[in-house]
């Protein structure tokens, strides 16, 4: 799991994975691991006061932050457990579907099991829609829709995860490309441990998230962007001729000069975001072949270094 600025929340939440894993009976809970994404809180120093009373707490703690996905990552890679469960740290991934989870990937030829759900706000569920719609065009079609970061890895997937170089990375990205038998689970997101009425992460951050999943993981995302572009251009071009015969038609001169501002606005603004994307890309290409690591951790309770 990883932490960012979860003072208030973050004691309560390690007690109930702990007590709902540990309830489980079919296996045994063997490593909590806690990445501390640079936290500008108290939350690095709560849960290191909480390594001697959770004797399997292992905390990381990173030189900045790195956002969630990288910080997954992390907590991955120390990951030793025969199944690996990933889940958020603000209490919205219900705890008490952990053992569901858990039961159904120890089920034979299952790999991964995913947590699914609808979401109740209308924008939530539009953009979701979208996201689902692209990733089903751009690789795999079978694939459980509206996946949370909830999830159970068998030991092999986390072993294949780990083999990923990658500094620009998703949970969901990485796990899509290695394969395997993936299961979705569908779940009622529960509410906010904070008492919060949404995430934490905004619109933007989910639409980044969203681009950098789609660039890395799509087979063709040159020639998607590509043709997108030049299909808009051509409805542009088709808009701006009728806004031009309208306009002329009506002899107005200060008519016609707005709507073919106002037309030549809307396109520019739909080419420079695809234009936007592609820069994203290149971008994207040119910080894999540095190979920067993808962390620095400055503790780790393991070594207390």
């Amino acid at each position: 799991m990883t932490a960012f600025n979860s003072a208030g929340t973050i004691a309560e939440f390690l007690h109930r994975i702990v007590v709902a894993v540990e309830a489980i009976p079919q296996v045994s809970l063997h490593q909590v691991v806690l990445v501390d994404d640079c936290s500008t809180d108290q939350t690095f120093e709560l849960v290191h006061s909480l390594i001697e009373v959770i004797p399997m707490l292992r905390v990381l703690r990173l030189s900045r932050n790195r956002g969630q996905q990288i910080a997954a990552s992390a907590g991955l890679a120390i990951s030793d457990g025969d199944l690996t469960l990933i889940i958020d740290d603000d209490g919205q991934n219900p705890i008490g579907e952990i053992s569901s989870l858990v039961e159904k990937c120890m089920e034979p030829n299952v790999d991964i099991v995913i947590a699914t759900s609808k979401h109740q706000k209308l924008g939530r569920r539009i953009t979701s829609k979208l996201f689902w719609s692209v990733m089903r065009s751009s690789r795999i079609n079978s694939e459980p829709e509206g996946q949370l970061m909830m999830r159970v890895l068998h030991r092999r997937v986390v072993d294949a995860f780990n083999r990923y170089p990658e500094s620009t990375r998703t949970v969901y990205g990485i796990t899509r490309d290695i394969g395997f038998v993936v299961v979705g689970h569908p779940v009622k997101i529960a509410p906010h441990l904070s008492g919060k009425d949404s995430s934490r992460y905004s619109f933007l951050d989910r639409f980044e998230v969203f681009i950098d999943t789609y660039l890395t993981s799509a087979r063709k995302p040159f020639v998607s962007l590509l043709r997108a572009s030049l299909f808009i251009g051509l409805i542009g071009a088709s808009v701006l001729l009728v806004a031009a015969v309208i306009a002329f038609a009506w002899h107005d001169v200060e008519i016609i000069f707005l709507l073919l501002v106002g037309s030549s606005m809307i396109v520019s603004s739909v080419l420079v975001f695809f234009l936007a994307i592609l820069i994203r890309l290149l971008s994207l290409i040119y910080l894999e072949s540095r190979h920067r690591p993808l962390y620095h951790v400055i503790f780790d309770s393991k070594s207390e270094f």
